[in-house]
């Protein structure tokens, strides 16, 4: 399926779409990867269970959604419309921004752990910059217009 031939208009009716199941398969897939085994974890080799397992492995899952779902929204948001520039950075800056009033909103009601609360939208405003940074890498590579 090349995307390239699809007409303009279709492709901007349908990008942020896209980038909303970019972000639904990255969110099922890790779910289900992650899904099963929290009780167990291992280290450099070494076997852990029970609680601080369970602690791990919901940190892991925690920073990998953090990082990868605003990650394909700005990919596949991306990569699927028409322009190559505009659209990523207009995503990214719309996510990131989602994720730092997020922040502010949960600063000001006095969050339990404010390093936190700015860990994960730092994690997330990063994934949101190299989805764009994704996007137009792979539409300069297929030789699509930069506007």
């Amino acid at each position: 399926m090349n995307i390239g031939r699809w007409p303009t208009w279709l492709r901007w009716l349908l990008f942020l779409p896209a980038a909303g199941l970019g972000t639904a398969a990255i969110h099922f897939a890790l779910t289900i990867a992650f899904s099963g085994n929290e009780d167990e974890a291992t280290i450099f080799g070494i076997g852990i269970e029970g609680s601080i397992a369970h602690w791990m492995n919901a940190i892991k899952q925690e920073g990998l959604m953090r990082f990868l779902e605003p990650w394909a929204f700005v990919a596949a948001g991306g990569v699927f419309a028409p322009a190559r520039v505009v659209p990523s950075i207009l995503l990214a800056a719309g996510m990131a921004a989602l994720l730092i009033a997020v922040l502010a909103i949960q600063l000001t009601r006095g969050a339990q752990a404010p390093g936190l609360a700015l860990l994960r939208a730092s994690v997330g405003v990063v994934g949101a910059v190299l989805g764009a940074v994704t996007a137009i890498r792979q539409k300069a590579a297929a030789g699509r217009p930069s506007v």
